[in-house]
């Protein structure tokens, strides 16, 4: 299973990443704490580590074991965002991150929308999940906007490695057909 390499919205074009775009991407939010504040990895401390991320992303895509797309404003061609999709059987993970100074303008429910809709339409995926941090109603509400329902509370579930180094609860919420 491969979803299309690109997804088309009115604001934004989303790609897979290339080893080029990692200045670019360390540059709008690699670096920022408060976007990296809730992600389950560390922050990057360098361009050679987004590269890094980069490649490790087109080996996952390869496998077809997850997917990732930047996502591109077309006025002016700048990266804002990532999105992710990692499978697991007949379900996918869905995640996301996007670049302070673009929160707030419905760009990542806009960017996420047709990837969740492609995946939703392959015949063996009948789940499509993703958890938020308990304390980041931002992202729950790009959650909802999706058509995502929140399914409860998981209790010291997910490490935020850039926030606390103990497990946080987060909250669940998924979409299925």
């Amino acid at each position: 299973m491969h979803p299309p390499e690109t997804f088309d919205t009115e604001r934004c074009l989303l790609r897979r990443p290339r080893p080029a775009d990692a200045e670019a991407m360390f540059a709008a939010f690699g670096q920022d704490a408060e976007v990296n504040r809730y992600l389950g990895w560390k922050t990057p401390e360098s361009v050679a580590d987004t590269r890094r991320q980069i490649t490790h992303d087109t080996h996952r895509w390869d496998r077809g074991a997850a997917w990732a797309w930047l996502v591109e404003l077309r006025a002016d061609a700048s990266i804002v965002g990532f999105l992710q999709l990692q499978a697991r059987g007949h379900q996918a993970h869905l995640g996301f991150l996007l670049a302070r100074s673009h929160w707030g303008r419905g760009l990542m429910a806009e960017a996420a929308e047709p990837v969740v809709r492609d995946m939703l339409d392959v015949p063996h995926i009948y789940r499509i999940d993703a958890v938020c941090d308990v304390d980041n109603p931002a992202s729950a509400r790009v959650l909802e906007k999706l058509g995502m329902q929140l399914e409860g509370r998981l209790r010291r579930y997910m490490e935020h490695p850039n926030l606390s180094g103990e497990p946080r609860d987060v909250l669940m919420y998924s979409i299925v057909r």
